[in-house]
C-alpha cells in the first residue's frame, strides 16, 4: 500500500510538472503577451555577432496605373513578428513603411528575426518616380530611408 501511495504521488507530481511546463511554454510563444506596431529595421546593423543586411525590392520600371511590385525585409530580435506595410502615393512619390509587432515589455533575445513584407501600388502619371522606404535603421530608433527611383511609362 504506501508503494502505491509514492505512485500516485508521483504522477500527480509528474502531471504537475507538465500542466507547469506547457503553462509557461503558451506564455512564452504569444498567449498572453502583448504586442504594439513600432516601425522595422530597415538598415544592417551589428546583431549579436551577425552582419545582417536587409534587403529593397522594387520594380524597375511600370506603366501608367501598372502595379509597381515592392519588397522590404526587416530585423531585429525574437520579440518582434509581422505587422504591416503601410503604402502612400502622391504624384510620382511613393513612401513605404513596414511596421513589426513588437512585444511589450521589448526584450532582447540572441534570436535574429528577419520580416518580409510585400505589396503592390500604382503610379497614375508617366515620369521618373520616386519610393522611399522609411524605418529604423539603427535599434536605437534613428528614423532613416532608403530611396530607389524606377521610370514609369505612359501607356
Amino acid at each position: 500500500m504506501p508503494l502505491t501511495r509514492h505512485l500516485n504521488s508521483f504522477k500527480n507530481m509528474l502531471a504537475l510538472s507538465v500542466a507547469v511546463i506547457l503553462f509557461t511554454a503558451c506564455r512564452i510563444s504569444g498567449g498572453g503577451i502583448e504586442y504594439e506596431l513600432s516601425r522595422g529595421i530597415i538598415d544592417p546593423y551589428y546583431h549579436h555577432g551577425y552582419e545582417v543586411e536587409t534587403n529593397f525590392a522594387v520594380s524597375d520600371s511600370v506603366y501608367v496605373g501598372e502595379p509597381v511590385l515592392v519588397g522590404v525585409a526587416t530585423f531585429g530580435d525574437g520579440c518582434r513578428r509581422m505587422g504591416t506595410l503601410n503604402i502612400s502615393v502622391d504624384g510620382l512619390q511613393a513612401l513605404v513603411e513596414p511596421y513589426d509587432s513588437v512585444c511589450i515589455p521589448p526584450s532582447r533575445t540572441r534570436e535574429l528575426r528577419v520580416l518580409e513584407y510585400q505589396s503592390s501600388f500604382v503610379f497614375n502619371q508617366p515620369g521618373h518616380a520616386t519610393v522611399w522606404f522609411m524605418g529604423l535603421i539603427h535599434p536605437e530608433d534613428t528614423l532613416g530611408a532608403h530611396k530607389v527611383v524606377i521610370e514609369v511609362f505612359p501607356r
